[in-house]
């Protein structure tokens, strides 16, 4: 008990400070809302193969920040098929922060900003100009028919994700593609590719990305 004892301080913090008075959302979830915090029970889904969450374990610790204060809380994950934030409270009960009050939050090292409203970004790069940004989705992809058992193996979740440069205030999807990236390096097409051709660099390869992005900005 004494290990969920932070996780509660946090929660208490964090609806004194800012309230509760959203309705509870749809996705066939039961939530349960009071004027703390809103919880819902832990769907193990086992109806689907995969995980709808985007780290695979619970023992993650992270930081929220909001109207800049900082908030620690532990066993906690991010819902990519809900768009919620959650942290595991024991083995049956979820809790569900409020994202629309949330800044930013950093997860075991990884920075996720919110832009649109409610949309959050991993940061993968960030400058004065402009950043790298993750965002993830997820499909249900149907089984296949199961011969041995005469019918179809259970759907999936699957997970993906997807690339954004932001300039300014515009956010623009973009592929992992020589031709895509060259658009973000400001004319200096020859001098990149000549970068990338002597340091044996990737436009497909996140790490070797940012690097091409940092030499972009300093050209």
């Amino acid at each position: 008990m004494i290990k969920y004892q932070f996780i509660f301080i946090f929660i208490f913090s964090f609806f004194q400070i800012f309230g509760q008075d959203r309705n509870a959302a749809g996705g066939g979830q039961q939530y349960t809302y009071d004027n703390i915090f809103a919880t819902r029970s832990y769907d193990k889904e086992n109806k689907f193969l995969g995980s709808t969450y985007l780290f695979s374990e619970w023992d993650n610790n992270g930081i929220f920040y909001i109207q800049g204060k900082s908030y620690r809380i532990a066993h906690i994950n991010i819902n990519v098929l809900m768009n919620d934030i959650e942290a595991l409270l024991g083995k049956d009960s979820i809790i569900v922060f409020d994202k629309y009050k949330i800044d930013s939050l950093i997860i075991d090292n990884k920075k996720f900003k919110k832009y649109n409203s409610n949309s959050f970004y991993e940061v993968i790069y960030e400058d004065d100009k402009k950043s790298l940004l993750k965002n993830y989705d997820i499909d249900a992809i149907e089984g296949s028919f199961n011969l041995s058992k005469g019918a179809y193996d259970k759907k999936k979740y699957k997970i993906t994700d997807r690339y954004f440069i932001k300039e300014g205030d515009d956010i623009l999807k973009i592929t992992l593609s020589r031709k895509s990236i060259l658009e973000f390096c400001n004319g200096n097409d020859k001098a990149v590719k000549n970068f990338v051709k002597k340091n044996k660099l990737s436009f497909k390869k996140e790490t070797d990305l940012i690097k091409i992005l940092k030499y972009c900005d300093k050209i």
